[in-house]
C-alpha cells in the first residue's frame, strides 16, 4: 500500500463529502476516517495476500500500519511494532514455489489489493441505490469514496523511494522479468530456502548478484552467505563475514541500519554461537541475551543458543531441555531451510555432549 494510493483515497473521501455535505470539520469524523482507512489499507492487502496464496504463492508476513502478522507452519502470530522510515503503510510478503511461474504469482498478487478496494466500493454502491437512513448511507459514501481512492490510487503507476505501485508493477510484467532485478532476485532466493534449499546451496549466481546491487538490499547477501558458513561449521568464516557485514552496515544513513536492526541483532547473536562452537567455550555467549526483534521471527534461537551454552557447561540435562524446546519453535518455521539447517545444529550441539562422555550421536536431532 503506497501513500499515494492512501492520499487519493483521502481526496476522494473529501470530494465525496463535500458533494455530500458530510460534517467532517468535527475531530469525530476525522478519528472515523483514519480508523476506515486503516481498515480498508486492511481489505487491500488482505486482496494481496488471498490473490497471491490462490495462485499458489507462499505467504509469510502482512503487516497494515503498526500491526505485523507473521505465517507460521500451523498458526499465524501477531505483533504490534513502531514503523521505521521507508516503511509502506501496508504490504504483504509472498514468495514463489516452483508450482508457480513468478511473472504469473506476481501479476496476480498485484492485482488482489486494488481489486479487493474496487470490489468493496461496488458492493457500497449497490447498497447506495436502496433506500437507507442518513446513519446507514454515510459511512457507506465514505466507504465507496475511500475504496475507489484506494483502488484507483494504488493502479495509477508510481514509483516512490521505497515501494513500487500496484499499477507500475502490473505493467512492468508485461515483459519478462529481467534476471538481475533485486526484487526478483530476492524473491528467488527467499522462495528456494523456503522449499528447503539450504544457504549453501543457492545458486551462487544469484548470491553474488544479489551483493553487487548498488542499493541497500545487497546486505542481504551477507546474510546468505553468512548462514551458509555456518550449516557447513566453518566458524572462522562465519564470523569473518559477519565483521564484514557489521562494517558494510555502519556506512549505511541511519535509517537503512534501523530498517536492517533485527537483521543485524540475528548476525550477532548467530556469530557468538559460531565463536562459541570455534573456541569450545561458552563465554561469547555470555553477553548475549534475547533480542526483543529476532526473538519473534526466530524463537528457536534463545533455546538453542541456551542449550549450546549448557552443552559447553557439560550439563546434559538442561542441554537436552532446551534442544527439545528449539525444535518445537523450529519445526514450526514455515522456511523449510531453516527446519533442516536447525536440525543440524541441534546435532552438533549433541555432538559436543558426546565429545565429554564418548557416546554417539542420537540420529534424531
Amino acid at each position: 500500500m503506497s501513500f499515494a494510493g492512501a492520499t487519493t483515497a483521502f481526496a476522494a473521501l473529501l470530494e465525496f463529502a463535500e458533494i455530500a455535505g458530510l460534517p467532517l470539520p468535527g475531530l469525530a469524523a476525522i478519528g472515523g476516517v483514519v480508523v476506515l482507512l486503516a481498515c480498508l489499507v486492511a481489505v487491500h492487502e488482505c486482496g494481496h495476500a488471498v490473490l497471491a496464496h490462490a495462485r499458489g504463492m507462499l505467504v509469510s508476513h502482512i503487516h497494515v500500519f503498526h500491526l505485523q502478522l507473521l505465517r507460521r507452519r500451523s498458526r499465524w502470530s501477531w505483533r504490534l511494532r513502531r514503523m521505521v522510515k521507508g516503511m509502506n503503510w501496508g504490504g504483504v510478503m509472498a514468495f514463489p514455489t516452483s508450482a508457480t511461474p513468478l511473472r504469473e504469482g506476481l501479476a496476480w498478487m498485484s492485482a488482489g489489493g486494488p481489486l479487493a478496494n474496487l470490489v468493496l466500493a461496488g458492493l457500497a454502491s449497490a447498497a447506495l441505490r436502496l433506500p437507507l437512513p442518513p446513519l446507514v448511507e454515510d459511512p457507506l459514501i465514505a466507504l465507496l469514496a475511500l475504496n475507489l481512492g484506494l483502488g484507483i490510487g494504488n493502479l495509477l503507476p508510481h514509483l516512490g523511494k521505497s515501494y513500487v505501485s500496484d499499477g507500475l508493477r502490473l505493467w512492468q510484467l508485461r515483459r519478462d522479468l529481467p534476471e538481475d532485478d533485486e526484487g526478483i532476485l530476492f524473491l528467488k532466493l527467499n522462495g528456494l530456502c523456503f522449499e528447503g534449499v539450504c544457504a549453501q546451496d543457492l545458486p551462487r549466481a544469484d548470491v553474488a548478484a544479489l551483493a553487487a546491487l548498488q542499493t541497500p538490499l545487497a546486505l542481504l547477501a551477507y546474510w546468505f552467505r553468512f548462514i551458509a558458513a555456518r550449516n557447513l561449521g566453518d566458524w572462522e568464516e562465519a564470523t569473518r563475514i559477519a565483521d564484514e557485514f557489521r562494517s558494510a552496515l555502519s556506512q549505511q544513513p541511519s535509517h537503512v541500519r534501523e530498517g536492517y536492526a533485527e537483521m543485524a541483532g540475528l548476525i550477532a547473536a548467530e556469530d557468538a554461537a559460531c565463536r562459541a562452537f570455534n573456541t569450545r567455550s561458552s563465554e561469547p555467549l555470555e553477553t548475549v541475551e534475547p533480542g526483543k526483534e529476532w526473538s519473534w521471527h526466530t524463537p528457536h534461537l534463545w533455546p538453542r543458543l541456551q542449550a549450546l551454552r549448557a552443552a559447553l557447561q557439560g550439563d546434559r540435562h538442561a542441554t537436552q531441555r532446551h534442544l527439545a524446546e528449539a525444535r518445537r519453535h523450529a519445526e514450526e518455521h514455515l522456511d523449510l531451510a531453516t527446519v533442516r539447517s536447525e536440525a543440524v545444529l541441534r546435532r552438533r550441539i549433541r555432538g559436543l555432549i558426546a565429545e565429554n562422555s564418548g557416546a554417539t550421536v542420537p540420529a534424531r536431532s
